[in-house]
């Protein structure tokens, strides 16, 4: 049992040596201090287009309220081909990445 012991304590000796040893460089320090500065660097605007987006209203209740009164007056023209077109404009601008 106690060689089992002497064992345990040399063996955490030992680990302590070695993180004592292996402390990181001052340039490592420098370089790890520059990454976090440049992820931060970056992560800033992003975060103001997150909250700009977060304002944003999803729906535009003017268009809305405008396209309502449209059809309550019978005066909502809706073009098949135009509608059709744009779908296609859209499906080739979100596929058009993917080659």
């Amino acid at each position: 049992m106690s060689v089992k012991m002497t064992d345990a304590l040399t063996a955490n000796m030992v680990a302590e040596e070695v993180r004592k040893e292996t402390k990181p460089s001052k340039a490592a320090k420098e370089i790890a201090g520059e990454a976090l500065a440049s992820i931060v660097e970056r992560t800033t605007p992003i975060q103001a287009l997150q909250q700009r987006i977060a304002q944003t209203p999803a729906v535009d209740k003017q268009k809305v309220e405008a396209m309502q009164k449209k059809l309550a007056n019978n005066e909502l023209e809706i073009n098949p081909s135009k509608i059709a077109e744009r779908i296609l404009n859209l499906e080739n601008d979100l596929f058009s990445d993917e080659s």
